[in-house]
């Protein structure tokens, strides 16, 4: 805990500094997020299974539920600022914006 914390490659809007990736996921975030799943967890299984499951909870309005607890473990993983309750708000208000960012990290 007592580890210094690393600081994010980019801002929540600082999207647009990789448009193909902020494209990708403002038209199919279930490929950011599945991307981003087999990053985190280092395994390639992840990227298909998260995908289609962030694609179900979106159907049920739930995705952000699931992208706020990969941004949490994103976080732990590297070493960067904020809480969970900050992963959840950035997700429920800023979903596309929240993964472009953790994407880039």
């Amino acid at each position: 805990s007592g580890a210094p914390e690393n600081a994010w490659k980019s801002g929540i809007c600082g999207c647009w500094r990789d448009p193909e990736s902020c494209c990708v996921t403002g038209i199919a975030p279930c490929i950011t997020f599945g991307r981003l799943a087999e990053t985190v967890d280092n395994d390639l299984r992840s990227c298909l299974f998260n995908g289609l499951l962030y694609c179900l909870l979106c159907a049920a309005g739930l995705c952000c539920c699931l992208s706020a607890h990969y941004r949490t473990k994103l976080r732990e993983k590297y070493k960067l600022p904020g809480s969970r309750s900050q992963d959840f708000i950035s997700h429920c208000f800023c979903e596309c914006c929240s993964l472009a960012q953790e994407f880039q990290q």
